[in-house]
């Protein structure tokens, strides 16, 4: 009997031994040497290319299988792809970051948007863009220390911990992409370098309420709109910390000042460019009636008109650099390097849907690099910051848009702290400046109240202490002033 059992746990380790073997081969891929697999899938587009997906232990990579070779396509070191959610889905469709597909039944179904198709209506292929040219580095410039070298040997922008960090941004409702990477730009450039880059500006934001539903067309039904009355910009405050400066390396990573849904609606209804018509969304039909997509030549226009409206004082601090097809591999890395964090306007996929071609892209933006890989915040999913570190393989991008200042900081008034009813500045560069309160009166409350907002956004309500002002001929008061704020009030 025990040689029986010595034999049994002999087998048992031999076998044990050689299944462990075999997985340690194929413990790692290319894209990272410290985070093991833990699940591999095949994904198809709907035409004959064929993809590689890999789960890591809180990581994940998608690689194009090209001539039994496999070539990077996007990945993260941080989260798990989007297709770890399905459990019981084996037909799984791939066209590029951002379009991730399952098959139910008769149905294709987008993971991220929820759109449903008919099998036989969604024709549409993906390839990557193989174009290897390079340019002549702009290294020449001085850095200044415009860019370093994160954990991940990535070398991004100086504020790279700005985007990684970064959870208010716009939604994107209908395919505004580029309008969103626009915000998230113009809300770094407000925080970094000049705070006149976005104005204390109020704007109707719109709000769709989804509700679950999915039409004949297989498009979400939003059965109404809320509207907020909000700032452009997204403030923050922090817990107060002593000391005239407050460094950026040392500003907490729960949240960073951003832009807020206004901002999205304020750039919709007054200054977008797109390839074809915009048409502000109704209650009915809203996905039929979503922008183009923006490549480098509509952000272009979008941002000069926003900037001649609303900042023309900078306009002559101003380089634009953007692009397409050609170098679309090298300029990026070049603006990172002088830490000019970029929009890439992501390689597009044909598709066939409901009888009529089209192309697509996304705008995403770019503060890293490292060889043929690039680190985006994707704009995805306000209040998270699970697609904020993506990375993406350089093939993926089509274009390119980039915002280089060259003019005088303005320090910055995005982050706030409070201590004994004083209010805190605190500037991207780490400048620290006290704020007293100026208020104005917006509204009186029955004579005695009256509410007070301070530009800062502190409100107050006062109780005034009236004096009366006597008429010259008589003695009947005509008005009244509050002895503590001033204000006057006709009787």
């Amino acid at each position: 009997m025990k040689k029986f059992i010595l034999l049994i746990v002999l087998l048992c380790f031999f076998t044990f031994s050689i299944c462990v073997s075999a997985f340690i081969e194929n413990e790692f891929c290319e894209f990272s040497s410290t985070k093991r697999i833990i699940d591999k899938k095949i994904l198809h587009d709907f035409g004959k290319n064929e993809f590689i997906l890999y789960e890591l232990e809180d990581g994940y990579a998608i690689y194009a299988f090209i001539d039994n070779q496999e070539i990077f396509v996007e990945g993260s070191y941080k989260m798990n792809s989007i297709y770890r959610s399905l459990v019981d889905e084996t037909e799984l469709f791939y066209l590029g970051p951002g379009e991730y597909y399952f098959q139910r039944e008769n149905f294709i179904h987008n993971i991220r948007t929820r759109e449903v198709y008919e099998c036989d209506e969604l024709d549409a292929t993906y390839t990557l863009n193989s174009v290897p040219l390079v340019s002549k580095s702009q290294m020449n410039r001085n850095l200044n220390h415009a860019s370093h070298t994160d954990e991940n040997g990535f070398t991004v922008v100086r504020e790279d911990k700005y985007f990684k960090n970064l959870s208010l941004f716009p939604k994107n409702w209908f395919g505004e992409c580029g309008l969103i990477a626009l915000s998230i730009l113009l809300g770094y450039l407000d925080t970094f370098h000049n705070d006149n880059f976005i104005p204390d500006k109020f704007y109707s934001s719109r709000y769709y309420v989804d509700n679950g539903s999915i039409d004949d067309d297989g498009d979400q039904i939003y059965d109404s709109v809320n509207t907020k009355n909000e700032e452009l910009i997204k403030k923050i405050v922090y817990p107060f910390v002593d000391g005239n400066n407050y460094s950026f390396e040392s500003w907490p990573t729960f949240s960073m000042p951003g832009t807020s849904y206004a901002m999205r609606d304020y750039l919709i209804d007054n200054y977008l460019h797109t390839y074809g018509i915009w048409e502000t969304p109704g209650l009915k039909d809203l996905k039929k009636n979503r922008p183009s997509p923006m490549a480098d030549e509509e952000l272009k226009g979008t941002l000069k008109d926003y900037i001649s409206a609303n900042c023309s004082s900078l306009i002559s601090d101003i380089n634009i650099r953007s692009g397409n097809v050609f170098f679309t591999h090298q300029h990026p890395k070049d603006y990172i390097d002088l830490g000019v964090p970029t929009i890439l306007i992501l390689a597009d996929y044909t598709y066939q849907s409901r009888g009529v071609f089209n192309t697509d892209w996304h705008d995403v933006v770019a503060y890293g690099y490292k060889e043929d890989k690039f680190l985006v915040h994707m704009g995805w999913w306000p209040e998270s910051k699970s697609y904020a570190e993506i990375v993406l393989s350089s093939a993926t991008i089509y274009g390119y848009f980039a915002v280089e200042y060259t003019g005088e900081h303005l320090h910055s008034k995005n982050v706030l702290m409070e201590k004994n009813n004083v209010t805190y500045y605190i500037c991207g560069c780490g400048y620290k400046q006290q704020h007293q309160h100026s208020y104005n009166s917006y509204k009186i409350m029955d004579n005695t109240y009256h509410n007070s907002i301070c530009l800062c956004g502190v409100s107050v309500k006062e109780i005034h202490e009236w004096s009366f002002i006597l008429g010259k001929a008589v003695s009947k008061p005509k008005a009244k002033s509050c002895n503590k704020c001033g204000l006057i009030v006709l009787l």
